[in-house]
């Protein structure tokens, strides 16, 4: 075989092998945060808003977001469909951000759910996020839905992913808003404090030189092999 057929071959088992091992990882055990006590239910019986917490991403890594989520408060579905998004934000600049994806999940009981009572639904296209970066995740609801629970930053009644830092509660105004679809939400009406509905899904992908080792490793397994013969 030449050595060019055999690095093809190589190269094409090494991202398989890769594709397949991200496929079988649980996604519950890359949830930007998590309940890790009995969450208590918010409820807004007179606007409709965009509600949720901005966040700090960890200083290394490349991070793939997924699945954009909201947290079922009765388990029982949506009374309506609920959107979240993700924005890039940029604190310096109160006009200075980016809506860089978002979903709407069904009412009812359309969207899947887990073991926490998060529903998900998957994004058109992966959004990678950068190390270091601030963005702001958010969704919008309607009058009367639980929609959350009001956590404070340093609570524990939630765990946070390694690396990820939720830093403050973010709603559209001081008054909660009352918008018709979702809206960024820049002001933050509690500093100390998070809207702990809307969550992500993220995979760690390995870095471009994880994948030049490995297929460089394996070329050169072959081709000590390939002399021996």
């Amino acid at each position: 075989m030449k050595v060019s057929a055999l690095m093809a071959l190589i190269l094409v088992g090494a991202f398989s092998f890769v594709n397949e091992s991200n496929a079988q990882v649980d996604p519950s055990s890359f949830l930007i945060f998590d309940f890790t006590g009995p969450p208590d239910p918010l409820t807004d019986p007179s606007v409709a808003n965009t509600a949720g917490y901005s966040f700090w991403t960890p200083s290394s890594g490349i991070i793939r977001v997924t699945k954009l989520g909201f947290w079922d408060a009765d388990g029982d579905g949506f009374g309506s469909a609920v959107d979240v998004g993700l924005w890039s934000d940029d604190s310096t600049e109160s006009s200075s951000y980016s809506l860089l994806g978002w979903v709407t999940i069904p009412a009812g009981t359309l969207g899947p759910i887990d073991a926490d009572g998060f529903r998900w639904w998957d994004l058109d296209n992966p959004i990678y996020l950068n190390n270091s970066d601030l963005y702001t995740l958010g969704g919008f609801r309607q009058p009367g839905d639980a929609y959350s629970a009001r956590e404070t930053t340093e609570g524990t009644d939630f765990s946070v992913a390694a690396g990820f830092d939720i830093i403050e509660e973010r709603t559209v105004s001081q008054l909660g808003g009352d918008e018709t679809e979702l809206t960024f939400p820049g002001y933050a009406f509690h500093p100390d404090e998070a809207i702990l509905g809307p969550n992500l899904v993220f995979d760690s992908v390995p870095e471009p030189s994880t994948y030049a080792l490995m297929v460089g490793g394996l070329f050169a397994v072959a081709l000590v092999r390939r002399r021996k013969r």
